[in-house]
């Protein structure tokens, strides 16, 4: 209902919008206007809206014009509303002063930009960079403002000789602005981890806070319709955040094709044509909702279940090498087909998917353990019990007290997992992978087992790629090979 309520603001924001950008001459809209417009441009960028209504209290207290009429112009030549920088020519200099609309989305994509830089590796990090997650922009605000050492907390108070600084921009933003003008809570940044002079080593990646707090960005669903918003075009990947394989052109539309992943620091939506041919990943902050169409189903099992699927011809599997592997575990019941007759084998798997596989293998108990999951509440509904069971079950753990449930599985996860549930008592063989150096010793343990077991190979002799997504398609060779040789412990009969 709260998804609905957003995406109808949105609407009759967007309805309203073209007259709120001319309509107010050379005076200023008042606050609640003003933060209106923020908000429907936050929202469409995908920025969580208070971070952008805060950063206009910060830098203008909601003034675009002067008592006099003129732009309001900072002592650098920042312009209006969000005090936009233009020294690069990146902007119309005349949109900037009369298009207030136009000053909002800019200050917007210069924010992105600086969490880009954030997401790249170019300044530190905090947590694993979930946008949806307020203290994650600490950095981003600090480069907003200027990544330079006066925003540095703990130079602080920094003396100049015309002015003091009491706080570090970013720290005005989310410790004085946010809780006392937005009631918004937000959890302090570690600042022990900060240099005592100077700007932290780009490398520095501060762990999140014991507790997190939520935006309101709205990620698509399963067959929503979009329409791609941006300059020039927008970059399709293989893969979230993976290789480039084509380009998206502003105001073309397609198609949601399954759930979000968070990837190097952005949420990704696959996107496809009118006809269902999937296209790539996109990121999400260049995609503006045309249609929403509601689905609330499990992609683990989305046929209709009066169909016996295990009769059934997937067109998508008729050449694929894992084809036989896909049907036998599609014949067990541990997934099923999509509703346009395909199971997409080269899909890549999320985490709750995984689980919901693994629950549909194992009989298990519902052990005695508390419950310590921060994002429990990122889990979506059919995956929830799966999840849960699995937890306390150990046969997945978080990271640090977070599961990032919708975020793709890697091998090195599924082999972890797997091996807490295969048995295998023989001498473990031998290993060449070169790349399994960082791994953990449960990952490894893992490893061993599964590929002991003959379950799993690498790409190569000398690589096991542990970082690489794991597809429907592979996924299905292990699986069905538990069966096969008879290797899991309580097996579901």
């Amino acid at each position: 209902m709260k998804l609905k309520k957003i995406l109808l603001f949105i609407i009759v924001i967007s309805l309203i919008s073209s007259n709120l950008i001319f309509a107010y001459g050379e005076h200023n809209p008042s606050r609640e206007e003003l933060e209106a417009m923020i908000e429907e441009v936050a929202l469409r960028k995908g920025i969580p809206s208070v971070i952008l209504k805060a950063i206009a209290r910060t830098e203008s207290v909601f003034k675009h014009y002067n008592e006099d009429g003129s732009v309001l112009i900072g002592s650098s030549g920042s312009i209006g509303l969000m005090q936009i920088h233009n020294s690069r020519g990146t902007y119309d200099n005349s949109r900037l002063k009369n298009d207030i609309y136009y000053n909002i989305e800019a200050g917007a994509n210069i924010l992105i930009e600086k969490w880009d830089m954030s997401a790249s590796g170019k300044i530190p990090t905090v947590g694993y960079m979930d946008p949806n997650i307020l203290e994650s922009w600490y950095f981003p605000l600090w480069a907003y403002n200027s990544y330079v050492e006066s925003n540095n907390p703990n130079v602080l108070p920094y003396y100049f000789s015309t002015w003091t600084k009491y706080y570090a921009y970013q720290d005005l933003v989310l410790y004085k602005v946010l809780p006392e003008e937005y009631t918004q809570e937000i959890s302090d940044i570690d600042t022990s981890y900060l240099p005592t002079s100077g700007l932290p080593e780009k490398t520095l990646n501060i762990p999140y806070p014991e507790e997190v707090h939520k935006g309101d960005v709205v990620l698509f669903e399963e067959g929503d319709k979009i329409r791609i918003k941006t300059s020039s075009t927008l970059n399709l990947r293989k893969e979230p955040n993976g290789e480039v394989i084509g380009k998206a052109s502003d105001g073309e539309e397609y198609f949601i094709s399954g759930d979000p992943l968070l990837s190097g620091g952005y949420y990704w939506h696959k996107i496809a044509n009118e006809s269902g041919k999937s296209l790539g990943w996109a990121a999400r902050n260049w995609m503006v909702l045309v249609e929403k169409k509601q689905l609330d189903e499990d992609p683990v099992d989305s046929i209709n279940k009066s169909e016996e699927t295990s009769e059934m011809s997937f067109k998508d599997i008729e050449n694929h090498w894992a084809k036989e592997y896909m049907q036998i575990i599609i014949n067990k019941g541990i997934i099923q087909g999509y509703e346009d007759e395909t199971v997409r084998p080269n899909s890549e798997v999320t985490k709750q998917e995984f689980y919901v596989m693994i629950d549909r293998i194992l009989e298990l108990e519902n052990k005695e353990k508390e419950v310590i999951i921060k994002d429990l509440d990122e889990v979506s509904d059919w995956a929830f019990e799966s999840t849960y069971i699995l937890y306390k079950n150990d046969i997945i753990d978080t990271d640090e007290g977070y599961l990032i449930p919708k975020a793709c599985i890697t091998r090195k996860e599924v082999v972890e997992s797997l091996g807490k549930i295969i048995k295998y008592d023989e001498e473990y063989k031998e290993i060449l992978f070169e790349d399994i150096v960082e791994l953990d010793s449960e990952e490894l343990e893992g490893l061993l087992k599964v590929f002991s077991a003959g379950l799993i190979s690498g790409k190569d002799e000398k690589t096991f790629a542990p970082e690489d997504f794991i597809t429907r398609g592979e996924l299905s060779k292990l699986l069905s090979m538990l069966y096969e040789k008879e290797l899991i412990y309580e097996i579901k009969e």
